[in-house]
Order: structure tokens, then C-alpha cells, then sequence
């Protein structure tokens, strides 16, 4: 190896195949780099001249290149208006599908559809879905827009019922006055994902509730005044529902309010009619309001109350005035029916009072045969007319008339006898007065003159009786008194009084027996029965005869007693004090006992 050698390999002369192969290979380089520099100029020609704005309007020409109406589109979108971005999405919408810039386009409307849905967004978080929905029928409904449109717009109307829904159940708790179910669906509304449901609804919701709640506090006032049936609380009821806006969601139960209430004015009213309260009826009229009557049928009313004044100065000239008033009464009014029945009731009466009048004049002199002559008459009226119980009020009063007139006589005379003072004028007395029927006006004046009769019978017979008893009874002969005084039967004169002095008479029996059984309980000197006897005679009451014998005895067996202590005390000191705190207070030994107690004890 020549030590002058390199790596490099060695150049071996190249084969004129070779040298052929590379002139083509640089001929191709060259056409390449014209061409290629061709391209750039021809795509920087076009690109300098893309069209202006003022002639984009063609772009809607079936002719126009998409390149032009994809530029134009976006010329257009940079005005930011909803019309610009739906003018944008026209231009280009309408190119095929598998067109080589469709995907360059798409990407474009979708912008623009989310710009434009970024505008509805607004309108419909302020409340307007209305506007917001049209904003968004603009826009073509070809893909991909349609679907976002359509998405949207199923989305806003789905939250849109949802607060519709809301409101609606928010409002018919209002209507049910079902308060706490009322703000707790309110409250749901802040739920709702749109700014308007969820603050400006739900704020009027809170306010109408409020409100309607202290509406519907006063029509339950208002029912309340109702429910007293008197016409000025009834009057205050509509007053009170009247004053409900018709936009108010009370407004239904107010119209209910005030159906019923005059519903209860015209039963008000009907009742002033049935009772013939002509005068209570007409100030009754006077208070109700000029609207309010209106809507009723308060001037038929008026002339029936003024119908039924005049027929109350109850004469014929009268009752005939108030026919012909009441006749006035058009047929097509509701009044008209209560009308006629008064025309017919005063008819009746007319000729009612014809009878009457006739038959008083005939009763004026009061004799037996005009009082059953006037009785005779008034019979005429009969039982179904009006006057027929007035009719037999006057029967009665005349028959009265001639049962005293025919009783008189008898009662006189009995009272003459019944001041006698013998037995048998009182028992004439008696026997006048009982010929007077218990149905007869002067039967009870008879019974009365009969009782004082019976008692004077008894107060002769019983008094002897009584006296003898109280004689027995001062001689302290109180078996016998007692004896006497029970012959007097029960339910007669003297019997309380002999019935008292029974009980005091043998109070004093009872006293003497008690004395006696003490005095043998005593006799036997020991503790027990001097105890004994001191008990039974502390129980006779001092008003008896030997109440004074009795203290005396229980100062005796005190004394025994306290001696009876004072040997027991040698040998056993409970025992004796125990003797001695039996004494009792009211005897004359009691303080001395009371000492030797005190030192047996220390």
C-alpha cells in the first residue's frame, strides 16, 4: 500500500449511460421549479384581485364562485347584526354538500348560528321568547344550522312551560288560598335556568301572593261580617269585595263574596216582607248604595214597602190604596209574585174589616145578646183569611165578657160569706165559689176565696189543739204536748208550726234521758265512766230545761275525775295526766288539772 493513499475512493470514469440519466433528471428539476413558480404568481394574482365589497351582491348569483360567496359571507358577518350573520349564512347555505369548501363554510355557519342564538339567548333570559324564537326562524333551516336552531329552540320552550307550569300551580294556590303551597312553588321558580322566571316572575309572584293574601284576610272579614245577617254587615260585605281589582287573583272568591251577599240581602229583605215590616223594610232600601241598586230590583221593592205602609193604617179606604200601588208592579219583575199575593191577602182583608167593624159595633154595649149577636157576625170570617185569628181573639174577648157577667154575681157572694166568721158561712162560701168552672175567667178569684175559707175552717179546729199542746209543754209534760200536737194531720192549717214545736219538745225529752244515762255511767265512780258521762252530758243543748243540771253534773265528775288523777299519779304519771287532759275546759277544776299536768310532766 502506497503510504501517500487517502480514504476517499478512487473516480472511476463514468459510462455515457450515466451522463444521460442525469441531464434528464436536471432537465426535470428546472421544469418543476418554473412551474411551481408559475403557481405562486398565478394564486398571488388571484388573490390580489378578489372582489370588492360594492360588488359582493353578486355573490347570490347562481355564477358566483363559492370562494367569492364564502368571502363575501364573511364581509358580511363583521357587522355583528343578526340581519349580516343571517345574510352571511344565505350566501353560502345553498352550496352542495360535498362541495371542496363545505367544510370551510360549516365551520363559518355555525359561528354565525351561535352568534346569532348568543342574541335569542338574551331576548329569552329577558323574557321575550316570542322575539327570540322569530330571531331564530331567520335563519335558513338547511344543516348544520337547522339542527342548532332547532335544539335551541326546543330547549327554550321546554324551560319556558317549565315556568309556565310553575306559574300556573303558583296561581291556582292563590285561588284555593293554599298560602304556604303558594310561596313554597314560587320559591320553584328560582329554579328555572331563565333569568326572567327566576327573578322577575318570582318577585311578582312574591307581591301578588302578598297581596291576595291580605285581600283575601279581608273578604274573610268581609265573610265574617256576613255571617252576622244584619244589613249593615251585609252592606260592608259587598263594600269590602267591591273594592278587589278584577285583575287580582282574589278577584273570583270577591265575585263569590258578592253573589252571596246578595243572595243574603234580598233573603234580608223577604224576611222584611214576610213580617209585614213595611218601615224596616223602606229604611232598610234607604241604606243600600245608589250602584247597588242598580242591580237588583229595588225600586219594585220600594213600592211594595210603600204598598204595605199604607195597608198598615189598617182600614178599607187603606187597603185599597195599597192594591192599587202594588198593582203597578210590572209582571217581568221577580217582586211581582209577592205582589199579587198581597193584592189577594189585602182583598181578603178588606172584606174582613167589613165584618169586624160591623161586628164591634154591635159588641159597644157590652149586653149578653149584642155580645153573642156580635159573636154571630165575626163566625162570617172564614178560617183561611187573614183577619180569622184577629176574629177569634174578639170571640174569645167577648165570651169572656158574658162568662164574667154571668160568674159576677156568684163571686160576690161568696166573697160576702167568706167574710163571715163561722164555719158554716165559710163553707157556704165555699160551695158559692165552686160553682165557678175552671175554664171561667173568674175561677182562679174563686179558688182563692175557697182556700181562705178552708184555712179559717182549719185555724178553728187545729187551734184549740196547738194550745193544749203548749200548755202540756210549759208543764214540762213534753210526751204529752208532743201527743197533742200530732193530731193535727199534714197538708192543714197549723201543721208547720206544730211540727216545730214537736222537734223542740222532744229535743228536751232527749236532754232529760241523756242526763239520766250520764248519771248511771257516772255512778260507777270509775275514769272510764265519768269520761263517758262527761261526753253524753256536754251534748245537751242549753236552751233545754236541765242544760244547767248538766254543767253541774260535769263539774262534779270533773272534780272526781281530777281526784281519780291525783291517786294515779302515786304510781303511774301517764296514766293520770292522761285523766286529767280528759276534763274539759267549761268545768270549774279544768286550770287545776291543767297545772297538775304540767308538773307530772316535768
Amino acid at each position: 500500500m502506497n503510504q501517500f493513499s487517502t480514504n476517499e475512493p478512487e473516480v472511476q470514469p463514468q459510462s455515457p449511460k450515466k451522463d444521460q440519466t442525469l441531464t434528464i433528471f436536471l432537465l426535470c428539476a428546472t421544469v418543476l421549479t418554473v412551474l411551481s413558480g408559475a403557481v405562486g404568481f398565478f394564486a398571488t394574482s388571484l388573490l390580489l384581485k378578489l372582489p370588492r365589497a360594492e360588488s359582493c351582491p353578486k355573490a347570490f348569483s347562481p355564477l358566483a364562485s363559492a370562494s367569492m360567496r364564502l368571502y363575501c359571507a364573511q364581509l358580511a358577518s363583521e357587522q355583528k347584526t343578526v340581519s349580516a350573520w343571517v345574510e352571511a349564512i344565505t350566501m353560502v347555505d345553498n352550496l352542495p354538500k360535498d362541495h371542496s369548501l363545505r367544510a370551510e363554510i360549516n365551520r363559518n355557519i355555525e359561528i354565525w348560528v351561535k352568534e346569532i342564538l348568543s342574541q335569542g339567548e338574551s331576548l329569552f333570559q329577558s323574557g321575550k321568547i316570542d322575539e327570540a324564537i322569530k330571531m331564530l326562524e331567520q335563519i335558513p333551516k338547511e344543516e348544520p344550522a337547522g339542527t342548532l336552531v332547532k335544539a335551541q329552540t326546543e330547549k327554550w320552550q321546554s324551560i319556558w312551560q317549565e315556568g309556565e307550569a310553575k306559574q300556573k300551580q303558583v296561581e291556582q294556590y292563590i285561588t284555593t288560598r293554599n298560602w304556604n303551597q303558594a310561596y313554597r312553588e314560587a320559591a320553584q321558580l328560582t329554579s328555572v335556568n331563565n333569568r326572567y322566571w327566576s327573578t322577575i316572575r318570582y318577585e311578582e309572584n312574591l307581591k301578588k301572593i302578598q297581596s291576595a293574601q291580605a285581600e283575601s284576610a279581608k273578604l274573610q272579614s268581609a265573610y265574617d261580617l256576613l255571617e252576622t245577617g244584619e244589613l249593615d254587615n251585609i252592606l260592608g260585605a259587598i263594600a269590602a269585595a267591591t273594592e278587589v281589582a278584577s285583575t287580582s287573583l282574589a278577584d273570583q272568591e270577591a265575585q263569590e263574596l258578592i253573589s252571596t251577599a246578595r243572595n243574603e240581602l234580598v233573603k234580608f229583605i223577604q224576611t222584611k216582607i214576610e213580617a209585614r215590616d213595611w218601615q224596616g223594610l223602606q229604611l232598610a232600601l234607604d241604606k243600600i248604595s245608589p250602584e247597588e241598586r242598580l242591580k237588583g230590583n229595588f225600586d219594585d221593592w220600594y213600592q211594595l214597602a210603600q204598598a204595605g205602609a199604607v195597608a198598615n193604617q189598617d182600614t178599607v179606604i187603606a187597603m185599597e190604596e195599597a192594591i192599587a200601588i202594588a198593582a203597578k208592579i210590572e209582571a217581568r219583575s221577580p217582586v211581582y209574585y209577592e205582589a199579587q199575593k198581597l193584592i189577594s191577602r189585602w182583598e181578603l182583608e178588606i172584606e174582613d174589616l167589613t165584618i169586624l167593624t160591623e161586628a164591634r159595633s154591635q159588641a159597644q154595649s157590652a149586653t149578653r145578646e149584642d155580645l153573642e149577636k156580635a159573636i154571630k157576625t165575626v163566625n162570617k170570617i172564614p178560617a183561611f183569611h187573614p183577619r180569622y185569628q184577629e176574629a177569634q181573639t174578639e170571640i174569645t174577648n167577648w165570651n169572656r165578657q158574658i162568662q164574667i157577667s154571668e160568674d159576677q154575681p156568684i163571686l160576690d157572694r161568696a166573697r160576702r160569706l167568706a167574710a163571715g166568721s163561722t164555719v158554716d158561712s165559710w163553707q157556704e162560701a165555699m160551695t158559692q165559689a165552686s160553682l165557678i168552672a175552671a175554664n171561667r175567667p173568674l175561677y182562679l178569684e174563686a179558688q182563692k176565696i175557697i182556700e181562705q175559707s178552708r184555712y179559717n175552717i182549719e185555724i178553728t179546729q187545729n187551734q184549740p189543739l196547738l194550745d193544749q199542746a203548749v200548755r202540756l209543754a210549759n208543764q214540762e209534760n213534753w210526751s204529752e204536748a208532743i201527743a197533742k200536737a200530732k193530731q193535727i194531720p199534714p197538708g192543714r192549717a197549723l201543721y208547720a208550726q206544730a211540727q216545730e214545736k214537736i222537734n223542740v219538745w222532744q229535743t228536751q225529752i232527749n236532754a232529760q234521758e241523756n242526763l239520766q244515762e250520764a248519771y248511771r255511767l257516772a255512778s260507777s265512780n270509775e275514769v272510764k265512766g265519768l269520761m263517758q258521762a262527761i261526753t253524753l252530758a256536754s251534748q245537751i243543748p242549753n236552751y233545754t230545761s236541765v242544760a244547767k243540771a248538766g254543767q253541774d253534773a260535769i263539774s262534779k265528775w270533773s272534780e272526781q275525775l281530777l281526784t281519780l288523777a291525783q291517786e294515779t299519779a302515786d304510781y303511774d304519771l301517764s296514766e293520770a295526766i292522761a285523766i286529767a287532759n280528759s276534763i274539759p275546759r267549761n268545768s270549774s277544776v279544768y286550770n287545776s288539772a291543767r297545772t297538775y299536768v304540767e308538773i307530772w310532766r316535768k
